[in-house]
């Protein structure tokens, strides 16, 4: 929605993406990327972390993009971050799974003709 501060957005793509639910209040930022494109900013994802009340999924997608939401072991998850071909979420998130820890600010610039 128009005026979403990160965490409010995160909070509203959780509940929609995945049926989770909890207050914006509630987020901790661990990571943020900024995508370069051709000397232009691209992407700026916000990625935090929560512990939820009811940990059972309910996908509510009015975009039916959202087609499997589940729970990974730590050491599946870092696997299948490896293989993703978009190495501005993967390489974070592989980070923060092996080390408990984050840069709070992660650079990627994309290479001409990489998705």
């Amino acid at each position: 929605m128009d005026g979403d501060v990160p965490a409010g957005g995160a909070a509203r793509e959780l509940r929609v993406e995945s049926g989770l639910r909890a207050a914006a209040g509630e987020l901790e930022l661990v990571w943020t990327t900024r995508t370069i494109a051709d000397g232009r900013a691209t992407s700026r994802p916000w990625n935090y972390l929560v512990d939820v009340a009811d940990p059972a999924f309910a996908v509510d997608d009015p975009d039916g993009s959202v087609m499997e939401v589940r729970w990974f072991p730590v050491p599946d998850a870092v696997r299948l971050l490896g293989e993703m071909p978009y190495p501005p979420i993967a390489v974070p998130a592989v980070d923060y799974l092996t080390s408990g820890t984050a840069a709070l600010d992660w650079f990627a610039e994309a290479r001409p003709g990489a998705p």
